[in-house]
């Protein structure tokens, strides 16, 4: 059975921030950065359960060409 996709975004936040113990601000941009993932991913008929590594450099190069920020970008690689 498929969760949906803000469980899981909401699952994997606390669980790195019980590991990582990340800042509020840190988490929320994160949530962000998953959040538009699964965004950018059910435009092409996909989930963040059936991403694959190459859906996700797919998406950093189609944020790089979007002129996200370097620091951003570094962002969307550890998220």
């Amino acid at each position: 059975m498929a969760i949906d996709p803000p469980a899981l975004i909401s699952r994997f936040l606390d669980q790195i921030w019980a590991e990582r113990g990340l800042t509020r601000a840190t988490l929320s941009s994160y949530g962000a950065d998953l959040r538009g993932l699964q965004v950018w991913l059910r435009s092409r008929q996909q989930s963040l359960e059936s991403a694959t590594q190459a859906d996700l450099l797919a998406y950093l190069a189609a944020r790089m060409s979007a002129g996200v920020k370097p620091r951003s970008a570094a962002r969307l690689v550890s998220t």
